[in-house]
Order: structure tokens, then C-alpha cells, then sequence
């Protein structure tokens, strides 16, 4: 049974002279509950293990595991049928990752040490705190609460335990929750179309890739000599391997340089997609780090940089701009423009040929990766620096046509989620007047 409180008696804590008086919501929730509650049960007892990955932002789990308590208990976090989850670290958090939790096994669950838990105490609604929680004034004031260096940065439990929730809007939750529940699915509903729609572009890029190489050739084809499922590859192509296209292929330290104030950029897995590698989302280091870590080999513009775990098979182009050094898993590729031009690579790199490599070189594994011995045999379609050059053109254009598109879903993409965010934060602190939109009781007589 939930704890009860009594709201009214807690309202005089909040400051005098504002116009709406608040309640701390430690008052109306416990918050990081003791997993002493179930050191009682059975250590054999299954109950649900939930991934941080596995926490969806419409308060919802996506997936979980079946574990036994004495496999969780110790090193995870507790939480328990109808508790919401919300992540406390950078960048899970401003992602908005958490959930109300339901459907656990036997009503218990356990998760990432990286969990905030809050459970409503009797009398307050658990889809009105979670609202709040996705509040725009809660989510401001927790990033500026947060403490940690970069990358690792937390919502401290005492901001949680003494945030502030509007009295008034407390009294008429239950109707506050019904209005958002009547229109943010609905939004919802548009985000995610949205979403599906750029996805969906995004995943015929390698097709069109492919297509285009292989229609730029003149003549006749051939199957290829060691793509075993392409039959339709232009006469006069060379097939190759990458080892033979490069100059070399530098892996990088088996570790992630040290993250510090600087203006050099530490490019990690994360910071390479869809052909291009985003220098704005990099971690930074010092010039001294930078140094140590490039004793090897100088990243330049020009350069390949391509991912071999986590995930395996992006790549981008190094461009001019600032000092760029290895993240962990990443390779360096650097070669002469005398027979292939950076960019026709990275294009080539993007087609299922790359894929359906990758896949064959992580048989037998669980992930997908390739060392670098693998990589150096990556089979690659040359035709002459022509053709490269008509390639690249091509591609180019259509690029540009998709970013123009994409770039307007994204941006409706971000006015339906502050259009979200603004519904729940006037719902949450009483700026909606729920009188006018009740329905009003009907009585019944006989």
C-alpha cells in the first residue's frame, strides 16, 4: 500500500509572496526507495531487469529480462510495480529515457545504478508526477542542478527530493491528466511518423549508392569475383580490396583519449554517422593529449574515419576544421587521391556491400564488429577517377535533395515535441483552467 500524506499540511513550506503555493515532492513521493522491501523474498524469485536502453520517453518499457533476485540484488537499482524511472545521467536524461513501470515479474524490477525512483504516495496520481517530470521547468532545473564532470554529469537526489510542484495544480490532477491524456497521443503519434518518415529515407540511402556505382559503368557487366550475390558489376571495374586502396589503415588505442577543456576533438562511434563525422557532439582534450594520441598517426582532412564495433560500419570524412583525434573502435584510413577520391569511398562505404561484409566477418559472434586484419579485405568496385568523380556528383545532388527534406521533418519533429512539452508544463502548473473543460456529472435519478 502507498505511503499517505496529506498535501495541505506541507504548503507552508514554500517561499511567502509568490501567488501559487508548492509542495516539494519529496512530500508527495518516496524517492530512491530501499530494495531492503524484498530481501525477504525468495532468492530464486524472477523478477524484471530493465535495460537503460530500454526505457522509452512516452513512459513506457520497450523490453525486459527475466533475472532471479539474488542475480540483481546487489549493484542495481530497485524499483517495484507502478514507481516511475527516470535516468539521472547525461545524456539519458535530457533524452527524456524513463517510464512508469508496469507489467514487472512478480511486481519487482531492478535496473541501471543510473535511475532515479520515484513512487507516488497515497492520493497523488502517478501519470500527474510523471508529467511533471517531463515538465519543461522540472527538466531546466534538473540539467542546471547536475553535477559531475562532462559526459558523466547526474541529477543529484536531494534537486529531486526538493523540487517544487504547484498546490493548486495538485488538487485537480486527476482532470489535468485526463486533458493530456486526450492530446498527447495524438502528438505523439505525429512525432513518431515523422520520425519513421526520416528513418525511411535514411535507410534507402545504400541502395542508391550501390545503384548509382553500378549504373555509371558502360557496357557490359560480369558478376563479381568476390561479392558473391552481385551479378551486375560494370567490365571495366577493377575489384579490389581496401588494403590495396590505402596508403594505411591505423587502428586506434584499445582506450578513449582522456576527455578535457580544449579545442581538440575526440571523434568516438557515436560522432560518426551517415557519412559524416559531427565534430560539434565530439568530446574535448588539450593540445598535449592530442599530441600523445596522434604519435602514430595525424588525422587530416581528407581521411577516412571508420567504425569497427558499436557500432560496426559508419564512416565520414575528415573535413577542415578543428584538430581531430581516435576515439576507441574507430580506424583511421589514409590513402592517395591518384586512385580513388575520399569522398567516392565514403560514399562506397555506405552500400549494402559494407553491410553484408560486416556480417559475414561476425559470424559466430554476438556483435557485430571487424578487426582490422578483416577490414583490410573489404572488397571494393573501382572504376576509373572519372567515373569516381561523376559518382560523387551524382551523389552529392541527391544528398543535398534528402538533408533539404530531412531537415524540414526535423524541424516539425522539434515543434511537435516543444508543442508536447508546453501542453504538459501549462497542465502541470495550473495555467490551464480545467474548469472549462470538465464534463460536467450527469445524475441519474430513478
Amino acid at each position: 500500500m502507498r505511503d499517505q500524506t496529506n498535501i495541505g499540511e506541507f504548503v507552508s513550506e514554500t517561499q511567502e509572496g509568490t501567488e501559487t503555493e508548492k509542495v516539494r515532492l519529496k512530500h508527495l513521493a518516496r524517492i530512491n526507495p530501499s530494495k531492503s522491501e524484498v530481501s525477504e523474498l525468495d532468492a530464486d524469485t524472477e523478477v524484471s531487469f530493465v535495460a537503460l536502453e530500454d526505457f522509452g520517453t512516452d513512459g513506457e518499457i520497450k523490453n525486459t529480462e527475466t533475472r532471479k533476485l539474488e542475480d540483481v540484488y546487489n549493484g542495481y537499482t530497485y524499483f517495484r510495480e507502478g514507481d516511475i524511472a527516470i535516468a539521472k545521467i547525461t545524456p539519458s536524461f535530457e533524452n527524456g529515457k524513463g517510464a512508469i513501470c508496469r507489467g514487472l515479474k512478480n511486481g519487482v524490477g531492478f535496473g541501471t545504478t543510473e535511475l532515479h525512483i520515484v513512487r507516488p504516495r497515497e492520493g497523488v496520481s502517478t501519470e500527474f508526477l510523471w508529467y511533471a517530470l517531463r515538465s519543461k521547468p522540472f527538466v531546466d532545473e534538473a540539467e542546471t542542478s547536475m553535477r559531475g564532470v562532462a559526459g558523466q554529469q547526474r541529477v543529484p537526489t536531494e534537486f529531486l527530493e526538493n523540487f517544487k510542484i504547484e498546490e493548486d495544480a495538485l488538487s485537480e490532477q486527476t482532470q489535468r491528466v485526463k486533458i493530456l491524456e486526450k492530446q498527447i497521443p495524438t502528438i505523439d503519434r505525429s512525432i513518431r511518423k515523422t520520425g519513421e518518415l526520416i528513418k525511411k529515407i535514411n535507410s534507402r540511402k545504400p541502395q542508391k549508392i550501390l545503384s548509382k556505382i553500378l549504373q555509371s559503368g558502360e557496357g557490359t557487366s560480369k558478376n563479381s569475383k568476390n561479392i558473391d550475390w552481385l551479378t551486375s558489376v560494370p567490365e571495366e571495374f577493377e575489384e579490389t580490396r581496401l588494403k590495396y586502396v590505402t596508403d594505411s589503415i591505423i587502428d586506434s588505442e584499445h582506450k578513449t583519449a582522456p576527455e578535457k577543456e580544449g579545442e581538440y576533438r575526440i571523434i568516438r562511434t557515436t560522432d560518426v554517422r551517415d557519412g559524416k563525422i559531427k565534430t560539434e557532439t565530439a568530446k574535448t582534450t588539450t593540445e598535449e593529449v592530442y599530441e600523445e594520441w596522434t604519435s602514430r598517426a595525424t588525422p587530416e582532412p581528407g581521411d577516412l574515419i571508420f567504425t569497427r564495433e558499436a557500432p560496426a560500419g559508419e564512416v565520414g570524412v575528415i573535413k577542415d576544421g578543428p584538430n581531430v583525434l581516435l576515439g576507441q573502435r574507430t580506424v583511421l584510413l589514409k590513402f592517395s587521391e591518384e586512385k580513388i577520391r575520399p569522398e567516392y569511398l565514403n560514399y562506397y562505404l555506405q552500400t549494402d556491400i559494407v553491410d553484408w561484409f560486416i556480417q559475414r566477418s561476425s559470424q559466430g559472434s554476438t556483435v557485430e564488429h571487424l578487426n582490422v586484419s578483416d577490414l583490410k579485405e573489404m572488397p571494393i568496385l573501382l572504376p576509373n577517377l572519372d567515373v569516381q568523380d561523376s559518382v560523387i556528383a551524382e551523389m552529392n545532388r541527391t544528398e543535398n535533395v534528402s538533408e533539404n527534406v530531412i531537415d524540414s521533418l526535423q524541424r516539425i519533429q522539434s515543434l511537435l515535441e516543444e508543442k508536447r512539452q508546453a501542453l504538459i508544463t501549462a497542465a502541470v502548473t495550473g495555467q490551464i483552467d480545467v474548469t472549462e473543460t470538465q464534463t460536467p456529472d450527469l445524475e441519474t435519478t430513478t
